[in-house]
């Protein structure tokens, strides 16, 4: 039933918008880092301007694997993925696996998804290396796998597209830190980074601790758990 009724919300996204005037909604050219060397782990990074395909050279089949729909920001990922593979001309297919809690369900959807012989695979995953044996399995057979937002560990990822979450952590405690008197006395926090196995809580967690070293800031507690409300709700109280 979960698949049947996120297909069915990506159908609907993917209608025009009443009285939209679809031309003044391109999102491009648009200013990105580029990670050179990709992947690389001491984000060296330039600013470059990206323009995409104007049309896919044919209707391929993409399936699309993300952890959950139950918030804005996962929402606005499905329509921003509905919304480009319509004006491409591909076809696509997304799953949501409930939570970052359902690897193993998220690992069964990419399965039978890849099996109706898609073309592609991208994947925001719940773990940083819950999938790497299917990414290895799909590129061994020559078929593309982007690292959508969250990360992963596997080595032979053809692509990556995906917001620094190290910076974001930082600015976040640097923020913090610029709120502080210069009395010097340690401000305690608490900190909910998200969920255990996920590439991007560790990155942002990363740089979270980096931007309060040396300053009044103090984690006291930190506990991590999936990003819904009742979850994240229950861990502050």
């Amino acid at each position: 039933m979960r698949t049947t009724r996120i297909i069915a919300l990506a159908c609907l996204l993917s209608l025009p918008l009443p009285g939209a005037a679809q031309d003044s909604r391109a999102w491009y050219p648009v200013e990105v880092d580029v990670w050179d060397p990709p992947f690389n782990s001491e984000r060296q990074r330039s600013t470059e301007t990206y323009t995409p395909l104007s049309k896919a050279s044919k209707s391929w089949r993409i399936c699309v694997s993300v952890p959950h729909l139950k918030d804005a920001y996962w929402i606005g990922v499905n329509f921003g993925l509905v919304d480009e593979a319509r004006r491409l001309g591909v076809g696509l297919q997304l799953f949501e696996a409930g939570g970052y809690g359902n690897l193993q369900i998220q690992r069964q959807q990419i399965q039978e998804c890849m099996a109706r012989d898609a073309d592609g695979l991208i994947i925001s995953a719940i773990s940083a290396d819950g999938l790497n044996d299917l990414v290895e399995r799909y590129r061994e057979k020559g078929i593309p796998v982007v690292d959508l937002i969250n990360g992963m560990t596997a080595p032979g990822l053809t692509a990556r597209a995906a917001a620094d979450f190290w910076d974001m952590g930082h600015a976040a405690a640097r923020y913090l830190v610029a709120q502080q008197p210069e009395s010097g006395e340690a401000v305690q926090v608490a900190f909910f980074p998200g969920p255990i196995g996920a590439a991007w809580v560790t990155a942002a967690d990363a740089g979270f601790r980096a931007g309060i070293r040396d300053s009044p800031i103090k984690v006291v507690t930190a506990s991590n758990g999936d990003t819904g409300l009742a979850v994240q709700g229950d861990l502050v109280e």
